[in-house]
C-alpha cells in the first residue's frame, strides 16, 4: 500500500487496507482492469524479501 501511495499511480483514486487485504478503488475510464493488475504485480517484484517485512498494527 506505502508503494503504491508513494508512487501516485494515474487511475488509482483510493487505498483502503484491510485486516489481509487492499481495497483499491480505480478509475476505469483512466485505467483498465489489466493494467491495473500489471502496477500491481510489478510492484510486489520489486518488494524486498516479505517473509522480511514488519506490518506495525495495533492489537484490538
Amino acid at each position: 500500500m506505502k508503494t503504491l501511495y508513494k508512487r501516485k499511480f494515474i487511475g488509482i483514486k483510493e487505498l483502503s487496507p484491510g485486516v489481509r487485504s487492499l481495497q483499491i478503488r480505480y478509475d476505469n475510464f483512466i485505467i483498465t482492469q489489466k493494467q491495473l493488475i500489471k502496477i500491481l504485480i510489478d510492484q510486489e517484484d520489486i518488494l524486498d524479501n516479505i517473509d522480511e517485512i514488519k506490518i506495525f498494527s495495533r492489537i484490538i
